[in-house]
């Protein structure tokens, strides 16, 4: 069961309400600090070791063709146009809490 809003929010400001000020550095810099954040912690919010079913029997039959949430997240915002490190914040807030939070979190990156 999903968690009411307002907790949904303070877990996205208080898991990300620095990183928009403490953040500095190019798009390289920024998907290591989420890898960090998000993912290589205490109480991640993606799972790293999750295989992908996109490929269907391909990831079955070759470990080529596995590749975890963050990864297809990554690839995700690196082929869409604007800027990468914005895109994939959103893109794991939306994963874990939803729209309105991500928009919070859009607002505070900025």
């Amino acid at each position: 069961m999903r968690q009411p809003l307002q907790h949904r929010l303070a877990d996205t400001l208080r898991r990300t309400g620095l990183l928009g000020f403490t953040s500095f550095g190019g798009p390289a810099v920024h998907f290591e600090v989420f890898r960090q954040t998000f993912v290589d912690c205490a109480n991640p919010w993606i799972d790293d070791k999750t295989v992908s079913t996109w490929y269907g029997w391909f990831s079955s039959i070759s470990p080529l063709f596995r590749i975890s949430q963050y990864e297809q997240l990554f690839a995700l915002c690196q082929i869409l146009p604007g800027p990468a490190s914005t895109k994939m914040g959103i893109c794991i807030v939306l994963v874990r809490h939803g729209f309105i939070p991500a928009m919070v979190y859009f607002v505070t990156w900025r």
